[in-house]
């Protein structure tokens, strides 16, 4: 959530995207944002209560054929459902300028996982995430750059 509240202060709300695996986790992230809606009206935020109206909040496969400027993706906690090559390409191009990811990949260091991000197409990427245990950012304008920074959330 913090991580949308920083972007709106650059973008509008219906610029931004928030996709999770799940629609239990999409979810959560709308009682989440009403709950942030209700804090900025309380106090006294009409204009940030009304950008965060304005974003997207779905799944993966609700995405498809519905690009942002920027998309934020919540890896979750099944690393099968990231691998799926189908629905990481989605998650990953629809973002025409920019994508973040958030989620926790140090599960992949072992069994099953760890095989099946060594064959994915997207291995330099979560392998990065994997073992920098830090969250990279795509920036699809400037095609194959990666850059770090730390969590936010």
């Amino acid at each position: 959530m913090k991580a949308v509240l920083k972007r709106l202060k650059y973008m509008a709300g219906r610029d931004i995207a928030i996709m999770a695996p799940y629609k239990a986790q999409a979810k959560i992230y709308e009682l989440l944002v009403e709950h942030a809606i209700l804090q900025a009206n309380s106090a006294s935020s009409p204009e940030l209560a009304h950008r965060l109206e304005k974003f997207l909040i779905t799944t993966v496969d609700n995405m498809t054929g519905n690009e942002k400027p920027h998309a934020i993706f919540e890896i979750g906690t099944t690393a099968v459902f990231v691998f799926n090559g189908c629905r990481f390409t989605v998650a990953a191009t629809h973002a025409c300028i920019s994508m973040e990811s958030y989620g926790d990949l140090m599960r992949l260091s072992n069994g099953y996982e760890k095989r099946i991000l060594q064959s994915h197409p997207y291995s330099k990427i979560m392998g990065l995430l994997n073992t920098n245990k830090a969250i990279i950012g795509i920036t699809t304008q400037v095609r194959k750059t990666y850059y770090q920074y730390k969590p936010v959330l």
